[in-house]
């Protein structure tokens, strides 16, 4: 009897274990269900946090030092650029967006030039080695705008149109009037990095 009673603590507290790293690990994969009052905020916040990066992306780009020297159009950033090399940028740019469509549009901004010169999106080169490890950046003269002017958003109208533990439907109207459907996906940690872990921009939000 005593044998038996053993076996059975021991299945219970398996069964205990086993629930509680299931809650573990969906904590860590997915978050915890947020309020509709939480989202907001995490929406509005991280929203509002793309903006620069936005602009360093699609719009005037970063500023740069025209030193007279590089012969390919590339001149490094300035000195007040918050963003002094490649990894600089990437880690900012993977704190807001998914690993999905930061690799997309870092990959557009650092294609390869081809043999006919830079592409129509080349923005930016990283020369030489850094603290970072990763180059210092170089950001190519010739560059133009892809959005010459961007909406400006009236977050006192974002609102939450669905809301779970792996995802954020959002919607916010710009203050002339367009709205603009957002999803956020939370991202657990990879390989032990918190540099995906939390929630993500899955989309763009220049407008």
């Amino acid at each position: 009897m005593k044998k038996k009673s053993i076996t059975i603590t021991i299945i219970v507290c398996a069964v205990i274990l086993v629930a509680t790293l299931l809650i573990i690990g969906g904590v860590f994969l997915f978050g915890r269900r947020v309020s509709n009052d939480e989202a907001l905020d995490i929406v509005n916040d991280i929203v509002k946090d793309s903006l620069e990066l936005n602009e360093i992306y699609f719009g005037i780009g970063l500023s740069f030092n025209d030193n007279g020297i590089e012969s390919d159009d590339f001149s490094p950033v300035s000195a007040e650029s918050p963003y002094q090399s490649r990894d600089d940028l990437e880690k900012k740019t993977y704190e807001i967006f998914s690993k999905e469509y930061a690799e997309s549009i870092i990959d557009m901004a650092f294609m390869p030039q081809s043999s006919y010169g830079v592409s129509n999106f080349t923005r930016y080169t990283a020369r030489g080695g850094s603290t970072d490890g990763n180059g210092y950046l170089y950001v190519y003269e010739k560059i133009e705008p892809t959005i010459e002017e961007f909406g400006e958003y009236d977050f006192s109208t974002t609102k939450i149109i669905k809301n779970s533990r792996s995802f954020i439907v959002a919607e916010i109207t710009t203050k002339d009037g367009y709205t603009n459907r957002i999803t956020l996906v939370y991202e657990g940690k990879e390989n032990g990095e918190s540099l995906y872990g939390g929630w993500r921009l899955d989309t763009s939000t220049y407008v």
